[in-house]
């Protein structure tokens, strides 16, 4: 079962009906599947080091046999198109320029690209590599701001990356979020992952 229909029924079966007519409006259930997972990435050490010595076990032996680990198939010139990409995966190199925190202590920071253009990221995994100055890569989706106040309050574009892998390009460490484990074998395989439509 995927995880998305996992946490459905999860949340489904924890309330009563009225809470169940709560949760179908307005995008109410996203909202709390978006912040369940973080808390359980951030809270839970038992799935952290279960992920973690997945990755440790598999980076290096993926490098070593694929060509091409971890595509990028993003850039400064892809901006112009960003509203056409909305809900597409992207992975991309960026140099983090500046770096908020938002209530939730997730990261909230702008990355330069190649060729001068910026992007904010709205990192889902609080990895540790969102410092000034340091290059990273990472794997997302392209998502409108929408009503996100905290954002909106330092992008003043209508668009940035929910990110759920982080890669540090120094020590080419990652950090992703629990449940994206197959996007980012994929992607370590590779392939750029694609959003379930």
């Amino acid at each position: 079962m995927k995880l998305n229909a996992y946490l459905n029924n999860f949340i489904f079966d924890l309330v009563d009906s009225e809470e169940h007519k709560i949760l179908v409006k307005d995008g109410n259930l996203n909202e709390v599947k978006n912040r369940i997972i973080p808390y359980i990435n951030n809270n839970c050490k038992k799935i952290r080091n279960l992920i973690q010595s997945e990755l440790d076990n598999s980076v290096e032996p993926v490098a070593e046999k694929v060509e091409n680990p971890c595509p990028t198939n993003f850039d400064g010139k892809d901006l112009k198109k960003i509203k056409k990409r909305n809900g597409e995966i992207v992975a991309f190199n960026g140099l983090v320029t500046k770096v908020y925190t938002d209530q939730n202590e997730k990261p909230y920071y702008e990355v330069k690209l190649e060729g001068g253009n910026t992007i904010w990221i709205a990192s889902l995994v609080k990895s540790g590599y969102e410092i000034k100055d340091n290059i990273i890569r990472v794997l997302g989706y392209v998502s409108e701001v929408g009503k996100n106040e905290f954002a909106k309050k330092h992008n003043k574009t209508d668009y940035h990356i929910l990110v759920f892998c982080v890669i540090d390009m120094k020590t080419k460490q990652m950090a992703i979020l629990p449940g994206s484990e197959l996007q980012i074998k994929e992607w370590m395989n590779g392939k750029i992952p694609t959003a379930e439509k």
